[in-house]
This record gives structure tokens, sequence and C-alpha cells, in this order.
């Protein structure tokens, strides 16, 4: 049995007991669309002690309004009550009561593409018009779009992130919610932040997202990422977000806005550092592939001093790892050297190897530093 038949199948169960269901969201939006999609979320009339009664496996949230993750035939469908927002406490978290119908769970919904909900025969339930914004290719916001945004300011992100996921236009009265709103970007939580954008500019078509983040007020509270943007955008190809950032920090400073792991901090540190020095045969030994890349990037965009060939020129070095090179600390002591001289020693002879001013031979090295 197929994942959306056994979503089938839930409804069905959910409905044998005398409760409604739907398959709601995103999984809608892409199968209208014939996008291949594993992640359907229901919505019922049911309470989550009601569906924990139905199905074997089940996993509570535990968490009030939250609902349950159902477990069958190896899928995992997350389910939950209709429910309706009452108020906004922060532009961000909302204060959830259950509802007592279909119509007023899509109604706290973002967008009409993601509005929309199949029964348990597929048939489309659409009050917003949502499967006409994707014949049009349109993002427009379910309801008042200031209302909604003020509501939630991250539903702003995720129009741009929409918008580059599909490739769609902005409505023109979402685009003036957004702008409206866009100083409660401030109020989410910089972790939501930096995921959302990381989803956007994973996509294939990112100049869309782009575009409109440049042409918003949501960009005056993105710090370190206009100036970068533009030239990205300028360029008319994609970038992965840890190099829109490094080259925005480079361009404007550092923020700590964006939540990184503590590799990626490291790894935008060194690429910082590698984009003002000039590539020769020493600094492509030191460092990894990938840092020289996006540095090497970086340089290309700003018009700097870069390689064609970087890759090629890293595979061809004389030697790939310290180990690689016939001279050992040891060999220096004894040839009579100081132990504070070592470290220095060992730099020269690895500059001098990996320039090829003299063979990687224990001898002519020994020779050379003498």
């Amino acid at each position: 049995m197929t994942y959306l038949e056994t979503a089938i199948e839930i409804l069905k169960t959910i409905e044998s007991n005398n409760f409604e269901a739907y398959i709601v969201g995103g999984f809608v939006r892409d199968y209208l669309l014939n996008i291949e999609s594993n992640d359907i979320d229901i919505t019922t009339s049911a309470m989550p002690e009601d569906i924990e009664k139905m199905f074997e496996k089940v996993i509570p949230t535990g968490i009030k309004y939250e609902g349950v993750t159902v477990i069958l035939n190896n899928y995992k469908f997350e389910i939950t009550t209709f429910r309706k927002d009452i108020s906004y406490y922060d532009h961000r978290h909302p204060e959830i009561r259950y509802a007592s119908s279909l119509a007023e769970d899509l109604a706290r919904r973002d967008f009409t593409i993601n509005a929309m909900a199949f029964d348990k025969d597929l048939n489309l339930i659409d009050i917003y018009k949502g499967k006409e914004d994707l014949n049009n290719k349109v993002i427009r916001a379910v309801g008042n779009p200031s209302i909604r945004f003020n509501e939630d300011a991250l539903r702003i992100l995720r129009g741009y992130y929409f918008a580059a996921k599909l490739n769609f236009e902005i409505d023109l009265n979402t685009i003036i919610g957004m702008d409206e709103n866009s100083e409660y970007i401030s109020s989410i939580s910089s972790e939501r932040v930096t995921r959302e954008l990381i989803k956007l500019f994973s996509q294939k078509n990112q100049h869309k997202g782009i575009f409109y983040l440049l042409n918003s007020k949501t960009i005056n509270y993105l710090p370190s990422l206009k100036n970068a943007l533009i030239k990205i955008y300028n360029i008319g190809r994609n970038v992965p977000f840890i190099e829109v950032l490094c080259l925005g920090f480079y361009l404007d400073g550092k923020t700590d806005r964006y939540i990184l792991k503590k590799s990626e901090k490291k790894q935008i540190d060194k690429v910082l550092d590698l984009i003002d020095v000039e590539f020769d045969s020493y600094i492509l030994f030191n460092n990894q592939l990938e840092d020289l890349l996006i540095a090497n990037d970086i340089k290309k965009i700003l018009n700097m001093s870069y390689l064609d060939d970087l890759i090629d020129m890293k595979n061809q070095l004389v030697i790939k790892k310290i180990n690689d090179l016939n001279i050992k600390p040891k060999d220096l002591i004894n040839a009579g050297f100081k132990d504070k001289e070592i470290g220095e020693k060992i730099k020269e002879a690895l500059r001098l190897v990996l320039d090829k001013k003299i063979n990687n031979n224990k001898e002519e090295i020994l020779n050379s530093l003498k």
C-alpha cells in the first residue's frame, strides 16, 4: 500500500468512527502540481484521545492542540484536530483553540495554495481558490494579508520561500501586507529566520526569492544580507546560504542574527580569512577544498583575483598531507637544529617542496634548510 493509499485508509477509519477527516496543506498543493511529496498532514474533527483509540501505533505529542502521530504501514502521519487561532501574542505564536469545522481550520493557514484539502475520495475542498492561484502561479495570502502577516511574521519569509520553490509571483496585496509588517521579522527567533533562509537558498529558483527580498522592506531586518544579495542576484546563478553569509559578512561585517552550527561558524571564519589571500600552493595545501571553493567564488563575484583551475591545482600538489613530507622533526634535531626552530623549518621545507624548488627528498631538504 502506497503512502497516499495509507493516508486514505486513515481517513476512512476516522470517518467510520463518525468523525470528519481530510488531507490538508502542502501535500494537496504538491499533488495538484504533480510534485512528489512524502509529507501528508491530516486534520479531523476527532480529538487526539479519539485517534488513540482507533489506531495501534499512536505517538502523542504531549502538548495540547498539537495532535498525534499515527504510524501505519511504516508511514508516519501528523493528525491534528480542527483548530482556530484566537490571537497572536508576539507576531509569531498563536493562542489556539479547537474548531468545529474544516473551514475554520483552513482560515488560519498562510497562503491560498496551502489552504486546500482532500477528502477520502480526493475531492478538493478549496474555499480560498488555491487551485486557481496554482494555475496562475501566484502566492496569495489567505484573507486580509496585513492581518495574516501581523499574526505571524514568519509567513513573510515563507512567502519568499514559496516564490523560490515554485517559481511563482507574489500577489501585489500580499506584498503590501508583507511590507506593512516587515518590522516584526525582528521578533522571530534567529533559529527560525536562519532555517527559512536556508530553505529559500536551497531552491532551484532562489533568484525569485532574492528578487522579492531585495524589493521588500524585509531586507532591512536581515542584517549583512542586502549588498551580498544584490551581487548574487546580478550574477544570475545559485549560491548556497553559507556562501551568502560569507559574502555578506565580508562586505558588511558579521552578525549573530543567524544561528549556525559550530562547524559552520568555523568555516565562515576560515573563508573570510581566505578572501583577501593569494592562493599559492601553500594556501591550497593548508586549507579544505570546500573553504577554498567558497572563497574563490566570492573573489570571482567581487571581481578579485581568483583561480579558474583551483580543483586541478589542489589535486596536482606534490604532496597532499604533512606526513607526505620526507622530513620529520627528529631529522632536523639530528641535523643540529634547535627545538624552537623546528616548526618554522618544517614550514620552510613544505613551501620549498610545494613550490617545486626542491624535490621531496630528505637529503635535499636538509641541504636547502642549512
